[in-house]
This record gives structure tokens, sequence and C-alpha cells, in this order.
């Protein structure tokens, strides 16, 4: 597969290409990185990130390609509302699968923009997703 894809030139043409390119900075090792980013764990942990990242991909092309045909079910109870999530995480500390997350970005706003589909909903959540990848 590395052999394959080693000289591909179309990582930038559609959002599909460029979240797996993202994925694959995941992947890449480099000997600056601190000692725990060294060890084979790590490289299992990012393994399995970039997999259940492809599985997600792979679940929303399919899901969202359908048209939904459910109605939302509950008697429309009000209830109180849950209470806030008890954050415990760790950043990702690989900077080029940050940069790749912010080209993902571009790239996917500048597809809805094309099609006229990025309204002012979508560019308020991606600035804000684009503040948290800018850290």
């Amino acid at each position: 597969m590395k052999s394959k894809y080693k000289n591909y030139e179309h990582w930038d043409e559609t959002v599909y290409a460029k979240w797996i390119k993202g994925l694959t900075a995941l992947l890449e090792p480099n000997k600056s990185y601190p000692a725990f980013m060294q060890l084979p764990s790590w490289n299992r942990k990012n393994l399995n990130t970039a997999l259940a990242s492809w599985a997600e991909l792979k679940h929303d092309a399919i899901l969202y390609a359908e048209q939904p045909s459910g109605a939302e079910c509950g008697g429309g109870e009000d209830c109180a509302p849950p209470p806030d999530p008890y954050v415990v995480g760790y950043v990702e500390p690989n900077i080029n699968y940050w940069k790749e997350a912010l080209e993902l970005l571009d790239i996917t706003e500048s597809l809805l923009t094309k099609h006229n589909l990025f309204n002012n909903s979508l560019k308020y959540q991606q600035e804000r997703i684009k503040e948290l990848c800018t850290f």
C-alpha cells in the first residue's frame, strides 16, 4: 500500500482524500518527538485512532447518503437538561496532524461554498473548530 500511494498527487482534490491524508500524518514517525511518542504502544494508539476515524468516515458516507425516514420519538415532556460532562482529555501532540486537519477544514469550506451550501451556521461551527485546531 505504501508504495502504491507513495507518489499520489491528488490528496487535495476531495474531502475524503484530504481526510485520509490527515490520518497519514498520525502514522508518520518523527525522531524529534518525545520518548513516549517513540514507543510501539504510541504507534498502536495512532493506528487505532486512524482506523476509528476511517471507519467513522465510511459510516458517515453511507449514513448521510440515505434520506432519513424515521421520526423523533418521545412525548415532548419537559425535563432537566443533562449535567455538563466531566471532560478528561489529552490533546494529540502531533503538529503535522493538526496542520492537515486545518487544511481539511479549508477544503471542506471551499467545496461547500462552491455548491452554495456554506451557510452562517456552518461558518460559525467552522470558525470554532479552527480555533480549537490552532492552539
